[in-house]
């Protein structure tokens, strides 16, 4: 159970991970600080082309001597970079006491399917049973 984590319902969120030697670690979503649905797509992919050449350019220079401090610098330099467009162009999450981590849009269709259909329902039945 994922204790930092709260999801202001009586669910918990579980947490575990399975690596082998050919898992791509992934964070968790819930631990992404920006709200990429709300994400500007177009200006972060200008931004990132825009400063590319000269990102890579200094990245290739640190990799011409592969010590494990150019190597360190040089995915440094690549964090950096995509993080500047990360933060330019995506904003942050807003914590609110309101908001639920594990609410979508397809919960959202099936509530508002629900609310119509009850309605319906008040509206047209009987008295009797």
């Amino acid at each position: 159970v994922n204790e930092k984590e709260d999801t202001e319902s009586d669910h918990e969120i579980i947490q575990f991970s399975l690596l082998t030697g050919d898992t791509e670690f992934v964070e968790s979503s819930f631990s992404s600080p920006f709200n990429v649905n709300k994400a500007d797509w177009k200006l972060f992919e200008e931004d990132l082309k825009r400063e590319e050449e000269e990102v890579f350019k200094d990245i290739q220079s640190l990799l011409q001597d592969p010590q494990e401090s150019n190597l360190e610098r040089a995915a440094v330099k690549f964090k950096e970079f995509i993080l500047k467009a990360t933060q330019d162009n995506i904003p942050l999450r807003r914590k609110s006491p309101q908001a639920k981590v594990w609410w979508n849009d397809n919960l959202s269709g099936l509530r508002k399917t629900m609310s119509i259909v009850k309605r319906h329902w008040k509206r047209e039945r009987s008295e009797t049973l």
